[in-house]
Formats: structure tokens, sequence, C-alpha cells
């Protein structure tokens, strides 16, 4: 009788300490990040799609190309796929970010974050000839599948950028 008790608190300690205590608090909303590195933007465009996570020339959300802005002239570019809506959030740190916008704070103007935009993500400084990377976060709003994105531009150096994203729910 006795190794039989020995026995069944055996197995009711094993399912307790394998039981996984979440906070569901804690996890809510939160996404782990996804790091991209883009391909050079002098040997062509780059392409991504964010629900897929993957590189994709064909049903992309973001995308880094060279733009004409005239007199032969090209600069590299962050350019938005007409699928997407775009919210810029500044006031938080990218991984503190986990209110989704409401409606009001959607914009369809996607070329915002374009060369000569008003929120540009990569800025030439005329002076240094040198491009800058905005501080800005991203909150872009799938249209076809509604998922929303947030989206963090980290570094541009020599043709290639380099940013992270998560998925938000609420």
């Amino acid at each position: 009788m006795k190794r039989f008790m020995i026995l069944g608190l055996s197995l009711l300690m094993t399912l307790f300490m394998s039981c996984e205590d979440k906070d569901d608090a804690d996890d809510e909303g939160h996404h782990e990040s996804i790091s991209v590195t883009t391909s050079d933007v002098d040997e062509g465009a780059f392409y991504y799609n964010l629900v897929s996570a993957s590189e994709d020339t064909t049903t992309w959300h973001v995308s880094l190309q060279n733009v004409d802005v005239g007199g032969g002239y090209f600069m590299p570019s962050i350019v938005l796929d007409s699928t997407v809506m775009i919210a810029i959030d500044n006031s938080e740190s990218f991984d503190e970010l986990d209110d989704i916008p409401d409606n009001s704070q959607w914009s369809a103007e996607i070329g915002i974050l374009s060369y000569g935009g008003s929120n540009e993500v990569l800025s030439y400084d005329m002076t240094t000839h040198s491009i800058s990377v905005s501080d800005d976060n991203y909150l872009v709003y799938v249209t076809t599948t509604h998922q929303v994105f947030k989206l963090h531009f980290d570094e541009y150096s020599s043709g290639v950028a380099q940013f992270r994203f998560a998925e938000m729910t609420e």
C-alpha cells in the first residue's frame, strides 16, 4: 500500500511540474519579431510579404527599391504595396508597442514612407552624402487578410536595409 501511495504521489508531482504556468496577460498580443536583411538594392528591388514572412515578388507588402528622383539620379526608397494601410508611431519603442490604432489613424497614403514623403524611412543628407534611417515605428494593416504588423527599420548601409517586424493581435 505504501508503494502504491508513493507511486501515486510521484505521478501527481510529475503532472504538476510538467504543466506550464502561463500568464495570459503577459503573452496577449505579443508575437516574436522577425529580422530581415534585404538584398542589395543596386542589384534589383527587394520585395517582402509580411504575412508569409518571406521574400515574394508577386504578393508583397514592403519593398526596397531605387526610385528615379529625376536627372538620372536614383535613391533607395521604402515602397508599400497598395494592399496595405499605414500608421506611424514614434511614442514608444518597437518592443513596447502593443496597441493597434483605431480606424481613424490608418492612412491609405502609402507614399509617405517613400523618398520625399512626409514620413520617409530613408533620408538623404545632401551635405554629408549619407542616408539616415527614421526611428519611427510603422504599423501596417494588410487589407486582404486583416492582419496588423508593427515594423521598424534598423539600418541601411551600402544598398542593404535591415528591418524587423511582428504581427500584432488584440
